[in-house]
């Protein structure tokens, strides 16, 4: 089923409560026209998952109670082509709460998470003052969401920092951590950013900065980060940095990033960047 776009609502009455959309959810078929959500709370969440079975029954109890304690905020699942029993457990679990400010959208085959991602903020981003994007595993918590609102309260964008809090690396995870940081490093090199973290899954923007750059992101994959930061800096958006704990659960997780194929993916990415801006694709 394709979304048919819908025209924007009148701003609410906030007191008097939510109307209720008629659908939470919608299934796209990539190639998708831009899809368009009905979001009436000024906060939008934008969380992208995939094959993220065994972390989305906590995650979903987990959001429910959020935005029932928080009826400004909105939170949309994107399902980036699960082949597990994700899809299922979204759609059960998000009919079953019966509430507008938890939404889903899916497609299929997977397209990678800045697709996702994109797809999210396109179908959210005239409906709303603010979007933030979180780790559909919720690896960084939702108390997170406050920090990145009061930062945005005086800048354009506001990005995640595990530098500064996150523990220290178990040994099976050393050869990660080490490449993660020596591409971290080319990354800022390359791109001339100034920031010691550039892909921690937790960042935040006003509406009119999420709408220029990702109107003008043009990658699918996990490097999409890299380049949300280069054109927040070449259009002169300011940003702040927060700190992200990485919650405990999440650092016993196996990650889905393969540790030499992702990250080789990554440094052709950054080359793909900076061809992109100097033959005009980012204007």
């Amino acid at each position: 089923m394709m979304l048919r776009k819908r025209a924007k609502p009148k701003s609410p009455n906030r007191s008097a409560g939510f109307p209720r959309p008629k659908a939470h959810h919608a299934v796209l078929t990539k190639p998708a026209d831009r899809p368009t959500l009905r979001c009436l709370t000024p906060i939008v969440v934008i969380l992208p998952v995939h094959n993220e079975q065994a972390t989305l029954p906590a995650s979903l109890k987990k959001v429910q109670q959020y935005v029932y304690r928080h009826p400004h905020v909105t939170c949309i699942f994107i399902d980036d082509g699960s082949t597990d029993q994700s899809r299922r457990i979204l759609t059960e679990t998000i009919r079953a709460a019966k509430t507008p400010q938890i939404q889903m959208l899916t497609y299929s085959p997977c397209a990678g998470k800045g697709y996702a991602v994109r797809m999210g903020i396109q179908a959210a981003v005239m409906e709303c003052e603010y979007l933030c994007l979180l780790d559909g595993d919720l690896a960084y918590s939702l108390d997170h969401l406050n920090d990145l609102m009061v930062a945005l309260q005086t800048c354009d964008v506001a990005i995640g920092d595990r530098t500064h809090s996150i523990a220290m690396p178990r040994k099976r995870d050393w050869l990660r951590h080490k490449v993660t940081r020596f591409c971290t490093k080319i990354a800022r090199k390359v791109l001339g950013l100034p920031y010691s973290d550039l892909q921690a899954g937790l960042k935040g923007f006003r509406q009119p900065a999420a709408q220029l750059l990702f109107d003008r992101q043009r990658l699918e994959g996990f490097s999409f980060d890299l380049e949300l930061l280069y054109l927040a800096q070449k259009y002169g958006f300011s940003i702040s940095v927060i700190p992200a704990q990485v919650s405990e659960p999440h650092q016993i997780k196996l990650s889905q990033v393969k540790l030499v194929k992702d990250h080789l993916w990554m440094i052709k990415d950054l080359m793909q960047i900076r061809f992109n801006d100097w033959v005009g694709r980012y204007r």
